[in-house]
C-alpha cells in the first residue's frame, strides 16, 4: 500500500457526512473511542488514516500530506483545520482530493 492508496481508504470512510466528526479521532454508537477500536465508525481527517491500521510509516506520510495541504490553507495542521467551526465535510473531502491528486 502506498500513502496514495491509504488517503484513498481513509476519505473513502469519511465520504458519507454521517461518518465524520470534529472534536475527537473517532466515535461509536455510544460516544468517544480510540481510533483504533473495532466498532469505530465516524473519524475526523485523521482518525480515520489511523483506523486503517496500516504500517505507522504510511500513516505518518499520510498525515504529513494532508498537513501540508492544511498549511497551505492557513492552518497549523490537518486536525486544526478538520476541527475549526468553519470547516465542512465538503471542505475535508477537498482536503484529500487536492492531496489525492497531487
Amino acid at each position: 500500500m502506498t500513502p496514495r492508496e491509504v488517503l484513498i481508504a481513509a476519505r473513502a470512510k469519511i465520504s458519507d457526512p454521517a461518518n465524520w466528526i470534529k472534536g475527537y479521532f473517532a466515535n461509536d454508537e455510544h460516544g468517544d473511542v480510540l481510533y483504533n477500536d473495532p466498532d469505530a465508525c465516524r473519524f475526523c481527517a485523521l482518525g480515520a488514516v489511523w483506523h486503517l491500521g496500516v504500517s505507522s510509516d504510511l500513516e505518518v506520510e499520510a498525515d504529513r500530506m494532508l498537513d501540508k495541504a492544511a498549511k497551505a490553507r492557513g492552518f497549523d495542521s490537518v486536525i486544526h483545520y478538520n476541527d475549526a467551526p468553519t470547516t465542512t465535510h465538503e471542505d475535508i473531502l477537498s482536503l484529500y482530493d487536492e492531496v489525492i491528486g497531487s
